[in-house]
């Protein structure tokens, strides 16, 4: 049986080396929290393990209110992940997988009552079950992968996806985890794209590189991310100066997708701006190297329009997939009926909903040549957990293009204390180095990051719960 015995719930404030202007927010400071949950497995009750989950609480995504204050939904990002411990506390299972159903399922219900977007109150979800997650692998003594492979999580895809039942995701996911992914670099509206663009006044202190330009040359990157407002002349001007940049950057060869950050009220808006921007010669090269388009539409209308895709010529864009339209299990099979054909995963979102969706995708590609796929996106992802456990979920669905940002908008692992640097350097050498402040920071090299080391641990980090509380500065966990 399992059930949740005792939890820690650690917060600090973070802020970003310079701002990450995203749709309507603007990141420069907002709170991270760091999830200590025990779980016990079976009887006696000294079979237990300390699990753990981390992530941002970043204001005006989740919910995109214009009206809100972000202090008020921060603290609303918080209440959904007390509401979903505290609902975990009641329950009794006898499968990780059953313990997530049950949670996700009451705190749906919880929150349609509150008035809650099921995008939100699914934050508090995730915490913990990537804590359970965690701690089940940690009691196992077995990786998460292999924990899926061996069938030991009582995984049922049926009940998220009707057409699956009967199937294991042993019969639908990737045999193996890749062993490297892609780094998608995130393009935000402030970040300056020439070091000509940067001022004195808004120079950053440290040595990681500031603009687009410099962060191609110093990462090797050649994928990018690139947001778009809704506003056409805005957006034109900008991706003729980013078409340029690539040209110059990227002699080998590059790929983006678009971003559209819900700043498009409906298609027909969308499908305006494409065909003006297909129109210029001067960003043919750019356009043909979109992957994909991610979320143009309001979430409020993305889910109307059967005619997602399609242009005014009968010809299609890349393919489009949603993100924040992502509410529920059912929400992706709705987005397949709309036109759309992929679908993003964040473990923000959840972990066995983002095995379900990959399990879907390879299901209706099997059966039907579809050419439905899976994007891998951030959500500022940062060490030292929540970056680990992501990459290492992002590899085990095969997702081998991620957007990472965090090493950019970040100065490494500098806002937490020395101890939690030091950790992460030393269980974590192919992904962290100490820079000669002895400041932390992610390694990528080629453009890319190594993954398979991750699945050799628990849920990606070689660490301990307990080490990271202690070096985090917080009274033991018993």
């Amino acid at each position: 049986m399992i059930r949740l015995l005792e939890q820690r719930i650690h917060f600090s404030t973070i802020s970003t080396r310079m701002p990450f202007r995203y749709g309507i927010a603007t990141m420069s400071r907002l709170p991270i929290a760091f999830v200590f949950l025990k779980f016990q497995f079976g009887e006696p009750r000294s079979e237990s393990a300390w699990g753990m989950a981390s992530d941002l609480l970043p204001p005006r995504w989740f919910k995109k209110d214009p009206k809100q204050a972000p202090e008020a939904e921060i603290a609303e990002l918080k209440a959904v992940l007390n509401k979903a411990i505290e609902t975990a506390k009641g329950l009794r299972t006898e499968t990780p997988f059953a313990f997530w159903d049950q949670l996700y399922r009451a705190q749906l219900e919880w929150a349609e009552a509150k008035e809650i977007p099921p995008l939100l109150a699914n934050f508090g979800t995730s915490f913990v079950e990537r804590a359970l997650l965690d701690a089940f692998s940690r009691h196992q003594q077995t990786p998460l992968c292999d924990l899926i492979y061996r069938r030991k999580l009582g995984i049922e895809l049926g009940p998220l996806h009707p057409e699956l039942y009967g199937l294991s995701p042993v019969d639908l996911l990737p045999k193996t985890p890749l062993s490297s992914i892609q780094v998608r670099h995130t393009v935000g509206f402030g970040d300056p794209l020439r070091d000509s663009d940067i001022t004195p006044e808004n120079q950053v202190a440290d040595a990681l590189p500031q603009s687009l330009e410099a962060a191609i040359l110093h990462y090797g990157i050649s994928q990018f991310k690139v947001k778009i407002n809704g506003r056409l002349d805005e957006d034109l001007a900008r991706l003729r100066s980013l078409a340029q940049i690539f040209a110059e950057r990227c002699p080998q060869g590059y790929a983006l997708s678009l971003d559209g950050n819900e700043q498009f009220e409906n298609w027909p808006q969308f499908r305006a701006f494409w065909e003006q921007a297909r129109a210029e010669p001067a960003l043919q090269a750019l356009l043909n190297r979109v992957l994909f388009i991610e979320q143009p539409l309001s979430r409020h209308n993305a889910l109307c329009d059967k005619g997602i895709g399609k242009l005014s010529d009968g010809s299609e864009t890349p393919p489009v997939i949603i993100d924040e339209s992502d509410a529920g299990s059912e929400s992706f099979r709705d987005a397949l009926d709309c036109g759309y054909r992929g679908i993003s995963h964040k473990n923000c979102k959840g972990v066995f909903k983002g095995i379900a969706n990959r399990c879907l995708i390879e299901y209706r590609n099997q059966k039907e040549n579809t050419g439905l796929f899976m994007s891998g996106e951030d959500l500022c992802n940062l060490g030292p957990v929540a970056l680990l456990q992501d990459l290492a979920a992002q590899s085990l669905l095969g997702n081998a293009s991620v957007e990472r940002n965090g090493h950019h908008y970040f100065y490494g692992l500098s806002q937490f204390p020395a101890a939690v640097q030091e950790l992460v350097c030393k269980h974590h050498p192919e992904l962290f180095e100490n820079r000669s402040d002895q400041t932390a920071t992610l390694t990528i090299r080629g453009g890319s990051l190594p993954t398979a080391g991750l699945h050799e641990a628990p849920f990606g980090t070689r660490f301990q719960p307990e080490e990271l509380a202690a070096a985090l500065g917080l009274s033991p966990l018993s």
